[in-house]
């Protein structure tokens, strides 16, 4: 398990899906539960009795995630993930990309190992590794090779157009957990094709039978619109046929491609809703999640499950940008956001992220986005276009 050291026993580890700053003794705790088969197992190891162990691993569960502590406590010399915009090659040309006219431009081999040699050394633990599209640079597999090696946790959005002569390798990969796929889809095959062009949906509905054949969770990503958004409820029947059962919808971000004639209106997210009901009560074993815009200031959750479909009421996601999360763009900047590259902290190529990281730039974007956003932290960008 890979872990990053704060200071003399403080030590920030993975541990349900979080990430959490712990003492050395809950650190060696942890990783003892991550190695077990199950908690008898997990007993033995630490010489405890099976009721012990459960009410330790209960106690853990439950005091572990303190989200206002964290925020109020917790300075990170790096970011704990990277988004990584690793080119801005890509092989597809989509009518809402935001963003816009896209270039061949890509660094070179030794480029791309250096920055990513920068993301290990300095103790990023999770990284997304993007585009343009991801399997259009050229060492792909020696970057995912390299993190996977380093136990960096990977995230990696693709159009998987590009992905099957990458089979072999990603097969050889035993650990399957450490990279999880997300695969745009944006509708049915019409409205897919409309957007990503002719002859794309059927070859990424294969990728994506290829991607979970081979034991990988792909989750697919809907950009919503006002063309695509109807077809929801025949893409879920399809995406199950192919093993995905995990949908996430983003609201399209009129920049770059996209107009804001494809934009969704109150009418359409009303219907939107019926639609969720009727896949609820078709499909058990689908989760789709959506957060949805409120009253300009909070977000609405929506999640269909295998049980019932939940409004979660007001979203308590906050932005990690400048925090926790940081973005390298194709050309080595960083950034806080990538939707603001006004806000330039460095440049990995030339300076160190953890110099990088404690840029001036920094402090000024958290100090805007405070202002901006009221005291929330929210998305201001997707707010801007609303």
């Amino acid at each position: 398990m890979r872990s990053l050291k704060l200071g003399e026993d403080r030590f920030i580890i993975p541990f349900n899906n979080k990430y959490f700053v712990v003492n050395e003794y809950t650190k060696d705790l942890i990783e003892t539960l991550n190695n077990s088969e199950d908690l008898q197992d997990f007993a033995n190891k630490k010489n405890l009795d099976e009721q012990t162990a459960y009410n330790l691993v209960s106690k853990l569960d439950n005091e572990i995630d303190d989200c206002d502590y964290y925020e109020a406590n917790i300075s990170l010399p790096v970011p704990l993930k990277i988004q990584w915009k690793m080119t801005m090659r890509c092989n597809l040309r989509c009518k809402h990309c935001y963003l816009g006219e896209l270039s061949q431009k890509c660094l070179s081999r030794n480029e791309l190992l250096k920055i990513a040699k920068e993301i290990n050394d300095f103790g990023v633990m999770e990284v997304t590794l993007t585009g343009g599209e991801v399997f259009t640079v050229d060492c792909i597999d020696e970057i995912i090779k390299y993190f996977y090696d380093n136990e960096i946790k990977m995230v990696v959005f693709t159009n998987a157009l590009l992905a099957a002569p990458h089979k072999e390798f990603l097969q050889s990969l035993e650990n399957k957990d450490l990279i999880k796929f997300i695969v745009s889809v944006d509708g049915t095959e019409k409205e897919h094709e409309n957007i990503r062009g002719k002859g794309t949906y059927q070859k990424t509905l294969e990728s994506i039978k290829m991607l979970t054949s081979i034991g990988y969770k792909v989750s697919v990503n809907m950009v919503l619109n006002k063309n695509n958004y109807k077809t929801l409820f025949d893409l879920v029947g399809q995406l199950n046929q192919v093993g995905v059962s995990n949908l996430q919808l983003s609201e399209l971000i009129p920049m770059g491609n996209a107009t804001k004639d494809l934009c969704m209106n109150d009418d359409d997210f009303k219907l939107l809703q019926e639609i969720f009901r009727k896949i609820h009560k078709e499909y058990k074993t689908s989760n789709i999640f959506y957060s949805a815009e409120d009253d300009g200031t909070e977000n609405e959750i929506f999640l269909l499950t295998d049980d019932k479909l939940q409004s979660f009421g007001q979203e308590k996601w906050k932005c990690g940008a400048g925090l926790g999360k940081g973005t390298i763009l194709y050309n080595g900047d960083v950034v806080c956001c990538p939707f603001m590259e006004n806000y330039k902290l460095g440049n990995v190529l030339t300076t160190p992220l953890n110099k990088v990281w404690d840029s001036e730039n920094r402090y000024k974007f958290l100090k805007m986005i405070a202002k901006d956003n009221n005291g929330h932290r929210k998305c201001i960008v997707l707010r801007r276009y609303q």
